[in-house]
């Protein structure tokens, strides 16, 4: 085996035994709750312009249809044709 290989274990151990710090829970809660609540508001904001987008979008979809349906029973859209006899007929 390599001295390098028996070493890395003794390196990882000494170096996590310097760099470990007392574990404060409070901390560490606290982080959590900040960044969920931020999160939260950021979700929050999104999900309301989103929401007026949608709005707007089955506004617009309304009005689009209602338009429509005007036009396609209103009796101004017919053919002159349909509304008048043919020449033929209205000698007679």
């Amino acid at each position: 085996m390599n001295d390098d290989e028996i070493q890395e274990p003794d390196q990882l151990k000494q170096m996590l035994s310097r760099q470990s710090q007392p574990f404060d829970p409070n901390q560490s809660l606290n982080r959590v709750l900040s960044q969920a609540r931020r999160q939260t508001a950021t979700r929050d904001v999104v999900g309301f312009f989103m929401s007026w987008i949608w709005v707007l979008f089955a506004g617009f979809g309304a009005s689009m249809h209602q338009a429509y349906v005007k036009r396609a029973h209103s009796p101004s859209t017919k053919s002159p044709r349909s509304q008048t006899r043919p020449n033929h007929q209205q000698g007679e």
